[in-house]
Parts: C-alpha cells; structure tokens; sequence
C-alpha cells in the first residue's frame, strides 16, 4: 500500500494568490502608544439578534433584528519603566474625570471640581485600529472602532515564582466599527 501524505495547502503554492490571514500579522494604533508594546488584542465581535417571528399559512417565519457591537477589545501591552504604561492609562482614567477620593474637592473654585463624572468623549482616545498586514507588510485590511473608553485596567501581577515581563491589560468597550479594505475605504458590498 502506498504511502499517504497529507494533502498540501491550496496556499502553499500561492498559485491562486490564496495566502490565509495570520494572527501575529497586526499593527494596533492606539493614541500614541508604541505599537511595538501591543502584545496581543482582540476584535470587534458582531451580533445580529433574533427580530420574532411571524406566523403564516402553518408556517413560521423567522426574522433579523438589530445589530450589536459587543465584545469588548482587551490590549495586552508590556509595562516599561521609562514609557510605564500603567501610568498612561491611569492618566487617561483621570483626563476622563475620575478623581482619586483623596484628591475630591467639594469647592467649585478647586480646579478638579469639574472631575466628578466619567465622561466617554473625555477620553483620550478618537479612534483604535487594528491593522492586518500580509506577509509583505502590506496592510490588508483595518478594523476602526468609533468612541472607544476603557471599562478596565489590569497593572500586572507581581510575584517572585517569575521572572516574565510585566504586562498591562486595557479593556475598552467601543459603539461600532467598521472594516475597511486596503484603501482604507469600507467596501462596496460584494466586491471581496
């Protein structure tokens, strides 16, 4: 009997320009923060929810409700002494509004009297993107996320068991996004 081998992927040839997308291929754009630091990040995650149904003739019909951007992104970055990234976006927290209990003023002439709501459009951060690049370095494809502010900060764990790099977490939760092509436009519906 002969000897089977596993068939070879269609993309290794490339013949068919098929080159499947790899997850190590990103760049993350985040507000000046050094996409060298990014070590991982997640993506947008869409729902459509169940719109009902409808009943006709002994047949039931099922049908689409709204969308939902849901899924919130979490960035794993490495910490650094002289960027120190859990300073960054303990700042970014505050520039939001949130003010530390010990530094609460109840005098409207204190120059943190304003700093009592968590406000979304206080944070400093417009847009993320997600780049995907191919093998060239090219960038593919760009995930946008519109009003994006962070819900969650982890500074890292400290422990003495390890000697690993420090890392800092950023959850943030956005309204929406979009996919745009390699032009950095959101392309006309079937033309992928």
């Amino acid at each position: 009997m002969p000897k089977q081998f596993p068939p070879t992927p269609i993309w290794a040839s490339d013949k068919a320009g098929l080159d499947p997308k790899r997850s190590y291929r990103f760049i993350l754009y985040l507000n000046g923060v050094p996409s060298y630091f990014v070590k991982t990040t997640g993506v947008p995650q869409l729902t459509v929810a169940d719109g009902g149904t409808h009943k006709f003739l002994g047949h039931t019909f099922n049908f689409p409700g709204g969308a939902k951007w849901e899924g919130d992104i979490t960035v794993k970055l490495v910490d650094t002494i002289d960027y120190n990234m859990s300073q960054k976006f303990m700042d970014a927290v505050r520039q939001a509004g949130y003010v530390f209990p010990s530094k609460f003023s109840e005098s409207s002439t204190d120059s943190q009297y304003f700093r009592k709501t968590i406000a979304k459009q206080k944070f400093p951060f417009s847009n993320i993107l997600i780049q995907r690049l191919d093998a060239e370095g090219t960038v593919k494809e760009t995930w946008k996320l519109y009003n994006p502010w962070i819900t969650k900060v982890m500074f890292g764990n400290a422990s003495y068991e390890e000697e690993k790099l420090l890392e800092v977490d950023v959850t943030f939760k956005y309204d929406w996004a979009e996919l745009l092509d390699d032009t950095g436009e959101v392309p006309q519906i079937g033309t992928y």
